[in-house]
């Protein structure tokens, strides 16, 4: 992940968890609720409606020149398939989900340096790319103490970022291939 987008994707992620969402997408929400939300206490609901309120919210950081990365598509997808999974577990929702979704979201978000689509990232790439958001996290979270700590308290602020991307780094080495393939 490029560090913009890394910062993109930050700056959204702290967005789709808050409740101060508005009524707007009610109707919708109900909608995809009844329909896929079986049994699951009003959480498509809710993911739903956070969900669309966040590509408004992200359509006015864009054309007010707050976002800037040229990777939405992916940063967005990638975020909505890491918020259903906290609420879905590895259920996994029909195709008719992601395209109902992605046609209520594109209403909202208006992108136009992508073309975007809401889809299901299969386990296996969705755990690769939670693997680098996880370094560039730790890394992440490195930078920034150092920046704000003077020399003697470093250590102790950066040292778990340190070591949790060393763990991170050390799980997921067997899994690159020897030969460059």
């Amino acid at each position: 992940m490029e560090p913009e987008n890394f910062l993109e994707y930050k700056k959204l992620e702290s967005m789709i968890t808050t409740d101060q969402v508005g009524i707007a997408n009610d109707v919708f929400c109900y909608e995809v609720e009844s329909k896929f939300g079986s049994n699951n206490n009003n959480k498509i609901f809710n993911f739903c409606k956070r969900f669309l309120q966040l590509c408004s919210s992200y359509y006015f950081m864009i054309s007010h020149g707050m976002i800037k990365s040229k990777n939405t598509c992916g940063i967005i997808n990638y975020l909505f398939n890491t918020e259903l999974k906290l609420i879905n577990g590895d259920d996994v929702l029909e195709s008719e989900f992601y395209s109902s979704m992605t046609g209520e979201s594109k209403k909202k978000i208006n992108v136009t340096n992508c073309n975007f689509q809401l889809y299901r990232i299969q386990d296996k790439e969705y755990q690769k790319l939670k693997t680098l958001y996880e370094l560039h996290n730790n890394f992440y979270n490195i930078n920034n103490s150092i920046s704000g700590f003077q020399q003697g308290g470093i250590c102790k602020n950066i040292c778990i970022y340190r070591e949790k991307c060393a763990k991170i780094f050390n799980q997921n080495l067997v899994k690159c291939p020897v030969n460059n393939q």
